[in-house]
């Protein structure tokens, strides 16, 4: 991303992934917000600022 001269990278992951949310955290991703449920289970919008890594 980087290389491409983004500054941020976003993803979303839902309730039944507690272990990759994890991950994200430690990694230094931020929870942004929540959005709306996928197939019935909560999910959540993250991104990391690549500046700060």
């Amino acid at each position: 991303a980087r290389a491409l001269g983004e500054s941020v990278v976003a993803l979303h992951s839902s309730e039944i992934m507690g272990t990759a949310r994890k991950l994200y955290e430690r990694l230094g991703f931020e929870q942004v917000r929540e959005l709306d449920t996928i197939y019935g289970k909560r999910s959540w919008l993250y991104k990391l600022e690549l500046g700060r890594v």
